[in-house]
């Protein structure tokens, strides 16, 4: 992925993951992690890191539009927000 957005700077940030489905198994919000990983090529992939309920852990890779989404949600130093759509299998 080649990105247009300067992501390196929200490494090590935390962000409030919302999911959009409202289901009482499902946490309304977690907290992750975002963290640089290296990807196929010579660019670095920034992805969000969560750790589940169960001490689970999983990792949310983050696509321009994604990246966009994050950068849209802060404001004046408060938390980072993103939202998933998780599948319901």
């Amino acid at each position: 992925m080649i990105s247009t957005i300067d992501f390196t700077s929200l490494a090590g940030r935390t962000v409030l993951v919302r999911t959009t489905l409202r289901r009482p198994d499902l946490p309304v919000t977690l907290r992750g992690t975002i963290e640089l990983r290296q990807g196929e090529g010579p660019e670095a992939v920034p992805c969000v890191h969560l750790v589940l309920p169960g001490s689970a852990t999983t990792e949310i890779p983050l696509d321009d539009y994604a990246l966009k989404q994050l950068l849209a949600s802060e404001q004046e130093g408060e938390e980072l927000e993103f939202f998933i759509s998780p599948s319901l299998d």
